[in-house]
């Protein structure tokens, strides 16, 4: 099963902010599309019939690149537990740059720290 959205957007119309909870593929059908993706170089502006792909985790910016753009969000069904570890790991981070005193700049040290203490509170004692 697939989970498909239609946009339509107009130039004057400030950018939308996404982020996949699961693969997804965005599509332009009209006008132009513009699209900035987190943690990759450039801006990526899509003609109808262009696509670009975002992997779970993955934010994006996009906004109407002219009068009137129409494009698609299409993403494939998940599970629920996959959805609810994504987003708990969003709200982790989310949570961590907002009370950080350093706005978040130190996220990967904390990342890495949050995955540690995962893995070791996970681990049941055996018991005879």
């Amino acid at each position: 099963m697939r989970e498909i959205r239609y946009f339509e957007s107009d130039y004057a119309e400030a950018p939308a902010r996404l982020v996949a909870t699961r693969p997804l593929t965005i599509t332009t059908h009209e006008g132009l599309l513009w699209v900035t993706l987190d943690e990759r170089p450039g801006d990526h502006w899509l003609k109808p019939g262009e696509t670009i792909s975002l992997a779970t985790g993955e934010g994006a910016w996009v906004s109407a690149g002219s009068d009137h753009t129409a494009w698609t969000q299409a993403a494939e069904a998940a599970n629920a537990p996959a959805n609810l570890a994504v987003r708990a790991t969003q709200l982790l981070r989310a949570s961590w740059r907002t009370l950080s005193a350093d706005g978040g700049r130190n996220d990967d040290q904390v990342s890495a720290r949050l995955q540690d203490e995962s893995r070791t509170s996970t681990r049941a004692p055996c018991s005879k």
